[in-house]
């Protein structure tokens, strides 16, 4: 989900400090994940079964009115999962891409199984810390470490793909 964010300021996934971090630590990290990748495309191409994959989305906020700031309003969510499926799919039929048959979902179960939309909302307005400083990615920042807040609301990475605002 993207954010407005002013023209010199330089937006940072994540994701991409994570897979830096796992590469400079772990030599085999791309290797490893280009292998995955092209089995994965191997096994689309040869069962050309759209795969479903429902989103579990874990809303970390600081008390800010729903739809504003990091806390998204569900259609800004349902939004953005359409928007996934639109690129997923080549709806504007760009001619480098591809229909990859993956179809993206809200999650409507628990790991537990109880019946929950994948919509968790965590206001945090009472944490100085994260009011202040946000996630932290390495033990040298400050913030929160993001694995905290992960671990708090994460649901089973078997079953849900969990997507985290903060």
């Amino acid at each position: 989900i993207a954010q407005n964010h002013p023209p010199t300021e330089q937006i940072i996934c994540g994701f991409d400090l994570l897979s830096a971090h796992e590469k400079q630590v772990n030599q085999n990290f791309e290797n490893t994940f280009q292998r995955k990748l092209l089995k994965q495309n191997r096994n689309l191409q040869r069962n050309q079964v759209e795969r479903i994959v429902p989103l579990a989305f874990h809303i970390f906020h600081t008390g800010e009115t729903l739809g504003t700031g990091t806390n998204f309003s569900n259609v800004q969510i349902y939004e953005a999962i359409k928007h996934l499926n639109d690129r997923f799919s080549n709806a504007d039929n760009d001619p480098n891409s591809t229909n990859t048959n993956i179809r993206f979902v809200l999650a409507t179960r628990t790991s537990d199984g109880n019946c929950q939309e994948g919509i968790n909302r965590f206001n945090y307005a009472n944490n100085a810390n994260y009011v202040a400083n946000g996630t932290r990615m390495y033990t040298s920042q400050q913030g929160i470490d993001y694995s905290v807040l992960a671990n708090q609301s994460r649901w089973d990475d078997n079953q849900v793909y969990n997507v985290y605002v903060v």
